[in-house]
């Protein structure tokens, strides 16, 4: 009897001891969801680049709480059923895996919206997902947390800009998208109170080079003004050709279209370009997160050994800046930390990275308290802020 009452004791507490999934007394892991392989590599490479920085940042100053960080990367193309089959993989346990204890990314709204029920059914929190439409992310959005502003946030602060600006005609060239017409929605609505107007709204059914006929339309609207919401190949083509027809009014582009290829690519001839973005400029003197990135990639021992050369842009950015609001959040938490435990700390009060705070406790504004930046190309392809 006595040692029956033992072993149901012991079994007993193994069972409240037993640790979640991905975290132990000396390691804690991480999936990183970005497309790595497709179009939009780019940005994915970029944002687990960025993630990695962080983590060897991290692990080089004892990790946390004694825990070093772990990533795994996750090549989730950018289909949605993709981004979620890739992220139920990640989940099951097998011989020689171990799945994470929490993720991060996912590109684009449809791919954010199609992990957010099984983040809810697993109770496994995703920070960071690369999207400025997290309001329209409806189940599972309590387990998801955006380290960036929303786009209806980033539209009527570059409206209010403009119109500071005293520019008057506004043109819009965007794929035709769901995500993309939301975005027009949220900048129709900034619209409504001031002295801009949008003077053409052209859209492009595939985001490619031939675009013809909306240069026809946008030359015809005169605009102060073009935002672009394409691929960066469309924003290249729609530079080009608006240039050569004669265009000296300003081009904007929202920093999720590829920046980095697009002025690969352009250099010189994007000086002027303005680029819109739901975070604040890696490239920003006065700010101490991107100062802090700036030295984490300077010090970065496994970016000296690939010798590969690093983007500083805002992909990069978001990707060291998940990481970094992760950490932060599991300071918080004391004795053995479970996936519950980390989304209670994220919701629970606003959090300070660096100078920049993260609020998740208030449904309509959750993310980066913050205003972004809209940063300017200048010599040879350069971004200023």
């Amino acid at each position: 009897m006595f040692t029956c009452a033992v072993l149901w004791l012991c079994a007993c507490c193994c069972t409240v001891s037993r640790a979640d999934p991905g975290i132990s007394g000396s390691e804690v892991r991480l999936a990183v969801l970005m497309p790595l392989s497709s179009d939009f590599a780019e940005v994915g490479m970029g944002y687990l680049r960025g993630a990695e920085v962080a983590a060897e940042h991290v692990n080089q100053h004892g990790g946390i709480q004694g825990r070093k960080l772990r990533l795994e990367a996750v090549d989730t193309l950018t289909v949605p059923a993709e981004t979620l089959s890739e992220a139920k993989d990640a989940l099951l346990s097998g011989p020689g895996h171990e799945p994470p204890f929490a993720m991060l990314g996912t590109l684009g709204k449809a791919s954010a919206s199609a992990v957010a029920p099984l983040l809810q059914s697993a109770s496994v929190p995703l920070i960071g997902p690369a999207t400025g439409l997290q309001s329209d992310i409806a189940a599972g959005r309590d387990w998801m947390f955006p380290v960036r502003q929303s786009d209806d946030q980033v539209m009527q602060r570059m409206v209010n800009q403009l119109e500071t600006m005293g520019l008057k005609r506004l043109a819009v060239i965007h794929p035709r998208s769901p995500d993309s017409q939301r975005q027009m929605g949220f900048l129709r609505d900034g619209l409504k109170n001031g002295n801009l107007t949008l003077v053409a709204d052209v859209d492009v059914g595939d985001t490619n080079m031939e675009i013809n006929p909306q240069i026809a339309v946008l030359r015809a609207a005169r605009p102060d003004v073009i935002l672009t919401l394409g691929s960066y190949l469309m924003t290249q083509a729609l530079i080009t050709q608006m240039r050569a027809a004669g265009y000296k009014g300003l081009f904007l582009a929202h920093s999720d279209v590829g920046i980095s290829q697009l002025l690969k690519s352009m250099k010189e001839a994007a000086r002027g370009l303005g680029v819109v973005s739901g975070l604040p400029s890696p490239h920003a003197q006065g700010l101490v997160a991107a100062q802090e990135f700036r030295r984490a990639v300077e010090n970065s021992s496994a970016i000296r050994q690939t010798g590969e050369a690093f983007v500083l842009d805002e992909s990069a950015f978001e990707g060291y800046l998940s990481v970094m609001v992760f950490c932060e959040a599991l300071r918080t938490l004391g004795g053995q930390p479970t996936r519950r435990g980390l989304r209670d700390a994220l919701v629970s009060k606003p959090l300070t990275v660096a100078g920049l705070v993260f609020d998740f406790t208030r449904p309509g504004a959750r993310g980066l308290q913050n205003a972004g930046d809209i940063s300017v190309v200048t010599y040879g392809g350069k971004i200023s802020q």
